[in-house]
């Protein structure tokens, strides 16, 4: 059940979206022409558009785990999917699925960011620790140690150059990228 408030009218009763069997854990408000579309994650494992003028679902895709986060990439055109044990990649128009990597070792995703210039990935999840991804292969980068608690958020800073997480310990905590190599060689 996802509920609309027209701000403007406070008095008015709210549009109401039927359709999500679990709790709706995604909400944005998209800027597509219209401007009358809503886009939805769940823990029923899917992600749901809707027409906020019909109060209709226009598409539906299914996950193999909880939808947890979505965010819009930096030009627009990527929305990256936090989903179960995976990061999903899809085209922001079509909702077509551009790349897909499975993380097991964060031990269920719970939020994931592109990079500005989309090559690579960081997400962040119940293991406390937050993980750097190239985009294309899906290999690890980097790994992030700090948290005390579940990573509930991560983003990309505007220049690409760090990024941010925040965590169940109540923490905000910004991660420079190494740009040399990591592991061994």
């Amino acid at each position: 059940l996802v509920r609309v408030f027209a701000l403007a009218r406070p008095e008015a009763e709210p549009l109401v979206m039927r359709g999500h069997e679990k709790l709706v854990r995604v909400l944005l408000a998209t800027d597509e022409p219209s401007g009358h579309q809503i886009l939805t994650g769940s823990d029923d494992k899917s992600l749901r558009t809707w027409d906020v003028r019909t109060l209709a679902e226009t598409r539906r895709i299914d996950f193999d785990g909880h939808v947890n986060s979505v965010e819009v990439s930096f030009d627009g055109r990527v929305l990256t999917v936090a989903a179960g044990s995976e990061v999903h990649f899809l085209d922001r128009q079509t909702l077509r699925l551009l790349r897909k990597h499975a993380l097991p070792v964060v031990e269920g995703v719970n939020s994931a960011a592109l990079s500005p210039d989309g090559k690579s990935f960081v997400a962040g999840g119940a293991n406390f620790w937050v993980y750097h991804h190239d985009f294309e292969s899906g290999q690890e980068l980097q790994c992030s140690k700090g948290h005390h608690g579940p990573v509930y958020c991560v983003r990309f800073a505007p220049s690409g150059d760090f990024y941010t997480s925040g965590g169940d310990d109540g923490t905000i905590r910004n991660w420079r990228i190494k740009h040399e190599p990591v592991g061994p060689q």
